[in-house]
């Protein structure tokens, strides 16, 4: 009786396979506990990683996302925004600084964000990602500060008395109606 035996040495091919296991790790924490909001998404717009951050900002907290259709998620998801995501997975980035989303309790609210595609390594679109940050309190304080100084303007023009405001420089910022006319120059040549 004879035996053969061939053994082949695979620890390499282990190692290999431990440090794509522990890189694959290292980058769904990186994403699920980033401070954005960050959502991955294959060609078919089914998702594949999300942040934390995501998860709150869009109200669907201890749902489980990955392979579940974005849109079956969102099922109100409106034309444009599909067709907005249609041009990023044709290779297109995508900004706004300021959109306005209606929240299904009726509130609304302003996100900034950006898509972008994503590439397999064979040069492919696999998917895009989106990046968004919630800026509803800043668009309210500067829709606040633009009421007030409207608010400013509008009592301070009513005034007879003249009212400059100038800074440190010298520089004037501000000349009411009546320092216009005590000086025979508009407030916008003061």
């Amino acid at each position: 009786i004879h035996y053969y035996a061939f053994i082949t040495d695979i620890s390499e091919r282990k190692n290999a396979e431990e440090a794509l296991k522990r890189s694959e790790h290292i980058l769904r924490l990186f994403v699920e506990h980033s401070p954005a909001a960050i959502a991955m998404f294959d060609a078919e717009m089914n998702y594949i990683v999300t942040s934390h951050r995501y998860l709150t900002d869009y109200g669907i907290m201890g749902k489980k996302l990955a392979g579940l259709s974005h849109y079956d998620v969102f099922p109100e998801m409106d034309e444009p925004r599909k067709e907005i995501h249609r041009r990023c997975l044709k290779g297109e980035i995508v900004k706004c600084e300021e959109d306005p989303l209606p929240r299904f309790d009726g509130r609304l609210d302003y996100v900034r964000y950006e898509l972008r595609p994503w590439y397999e390594t064979d040069g492919t679109i696999g998917g895009l990602i989106f990046f968004s940050e919630v800026i509803t309190e800043r668009k309210l304080a500067e829709q606040a500060i633009r009421a007030s100084e409207e608010k400013y303007r509008t009592v301070t023009e009513s005034f007879d008395s003249v009212i400059i405001t100038v800074d440190e420089a010298g520089v004037i910022h501000y000349a009411n109606q009546a320092a216009a006319g005590a000086y025979h120059i508009t407030p916008a040549e003061m």
